[in-house]
């Protein structure tokens, strides 16, 4: 795991703002999801946003090269627009809950993508430091709306992932899973040594919490 990565909670002006601009270019340049014409200043937003937090990652050049956000549901998750949830099964989890999502990353060869890449030390290093802040948190639990090439890896990674809804056709095929981030990080750990060796290197990231 390289220490060059530095993850940064997306706190400040600044710091949002090179957050945002990965989204445009990654959800409205690179992906198509969301209109370019109606996006304001190069930067790509949505309600969830102002209540959740935010991340941003930049490599040795101090070059943006990913994000992700943690959604609280304040007014639901955003899964719940596209399918549904299994409402029962999460209601132990209230307040202890979040749903990541807009994860991208930039690719070493400076393309900007929504696609996961092999071997991705930017994606462990935003998830090492989005767990930091949730344990900080009291959230116990992540929501994911993930596609099946992403459920695969984490199959690989062993990380324990439970359905809590419909599948559904949603920028593809996607379902909604939910995982204890503690048994994730573990199985993470016992499975993959980069995941084990990013977990002592307390400098590959650095994480406002």
């Amino acid at each position: 795991m390289t220490a060059s990565i530095q993850v940064l909670l997306a706190n400040t002006p600044t710091l949002l703002a090179d957050h945002h601009r990965l989204r445009y270019e990654v959800y409205c340049l690179d992906r198509g999801f969301e209109s370019a014409e109606l996006t304001a200043n190069g930067e790509e937003h949505d309600g969830f946003d102002s209540h959740s937090v935010r991340f941003i990652a930049y490599d040795a050049e101090g070059v943006a090269c990913g994000a992700l956000r943690l959604v609280y549901p304040v007014e639901g998750f955003p899964a719940a627009q596209v399918t549904r949830l299994d409402e029962p099964a999460l209601a132990p989890l209230t307040g202890k809950v979040v749903e990541l999502s807009r994860l991208c990353l930039r690719h070493p060869d400076g393309h900007a993508t929504g696609e996961l890449f092999q071997g991705s030390d930017v994606m462990l290093a935003l998830l090492q430091a989005a767990w930091r802040h949730c344990r900080s948190d009291g959230i116990s639990h992540w929501l994911c709306l993930i596609t099946p090439a992403l459920e695969r890896m984490l199959g690989r990674l062993q990380v324990p992932f439970e359905a809590v809804g419909d599948n559904c056709r949603y920028r593809g095929k996607r379902r909604p899973l939910i995982t204890d981030i503690n048994k994730m990080m573990r199985a993470a750990i016992r499975s993959c040594h980069r995941v084990e060796r990013l977990m002592k290197d307390e400098s590959a990231v650095a994480a406002a919490v």
